[in-house]
């Protein structure tokens, strides 16, 4: 217990009295700390944190409220994280009035980034361990090709509204396909007009025909003693 109690302390001066003197060292116009030195204490508090953790030993540091609230932290991502496995990247951000330190870590059922906040005199403001949910990611997804779609939706309203308007094609194929059809419509009634005059001008024939032959069967000169009223066709099989 006292070891990882004096690793811990020495993990926080790390951020603490040694770079601060670093930082009084080093030019005025340079950074109060380098990124090697922030991600590197990064890591080692991390570590620390896990294993402080995994030890139940968060009891101990219960006088420092800055390490007690990143230990309930840490706490409470286990419940989403499951246990820690390992840091998978880091990131720091430096400047004039401090640092801000982004590490993140893999867990048994899922990942979380711990974020360590240092201000300009390089103490720990606050550690702060935040679960990264994938149902983020799949919400952003989801929102994009949602856009995409609405996005051909109005594309496709905007062709159909231009399409329908007066200057637009679908009248005009209408309109030709109208003036088609009327003309074919013409066409048939001219068609069955001849047909039905050029059966009538066979059925005359016909009846001609017809009455001649009556007439020379009963011995008349001429077909003006009699009148065909009709004709009827017989169907021999």
């Amino acid at each position: 217990m006292k070891k990882w109690l004096l690793v811990l302390g020495m993990i926080t001066c790390v951020f603490g009295a040694s770079l601060q003197v670093e930082a009084a060292e080093a030019s005025s116009a340079g950074p109060i700390i380098t990124e090697e030195q922030a991600l590197a204490g990064g890591d080692q508090l991390v570590e620390s944190i896990a294993m402080i953790c995994a030890q139940n030993m968060q009891s101990q540091y219960a006088s420092d409220s800055t390490i007690a609230a990143a230990l309930d932290s840490w706490t409470t991502a286990l419940e989403d994280m499951g246990s820690y496995v390992k840091i998978l990247d880091h990131s720091a951000e430096i400047s004039d009035t401090g640092a801000v330190v982004n590490v993140k870590v893999e867990g048994t059922k899922g990942n979380a980034m711990v974020k360590i906040v240092l201000d300009d005199t390089l103490a720990i403001s606050s550690i702060t361990t935040t679960p990264i949910s994938p149902i983020g990611g799949i919400v952003k997804d989801a929102a994009v090709i949602i856009l995409l779609i609405l996005g051909v939706v109005f594309i496709v309203l905007v062709i159909v509204g231009f399409a329908k308007s007066r200057s637009g094609f679908i009248p005009k194929i209408k309109a030709a396909f109208t003036d088609q059809t009327v003309g074919n419509r013409q066409v048939d009634n001219a068609d069955a007009q001849a047909v039905r005059k050029e059966e009538y001008s066979d059925d005359l024939e016909l009846v001609a025909v017809i009455a001649a032959a009556v007439a020379a069967a009963a011995g008349a000169s001429s077909t003006d003693g009699f009148v065909v009223r009709s004709i009827r066709k017989r169907r021999t099989f």
